[in-house]
């Protein structure tokens, strides 16, 4: 599946410090967009290049026993069609 037409930031809210991207977007492009609003994640692995979807369906994670894997209760997802998928 080629996601590279499904990078978009849809939806940020700061007060919750939740926010919805589309599955293709890179964490990369996910940590810069977060850092011009003052924000970050709260646990990333080491390696940023890969989509957020990638880094949901292998629970990617950081070091630490309270660093839990990168999951969609903790960040919404797109798919292919657009409609926000809770898992």
């Amino acid at each position: 599946m080629q996601l590279d037409r499904y990078q978009r930031l849809l939806n940020i809210d700061t007060v919750k410090r939740q926010i919805t991207v589309e599955a293709g977007m890179l964490l990369t492009a996910v940590n810069e967009m977060l850092a011009t609003r003052g924000l970050a994640m709260a646990n990333l692995g080491d390696i940023a290049d890969q989509t957020i979807s990638g880094a949901i369906s292998t629970s990617t994670h950081g070091t630490g026993i309270r660093l839990t894997g990168i999951s969609p209760d903790r960040l919404p997802v797109c798919g292919s069609s657009r409609p926000q998928v809770t898992c």
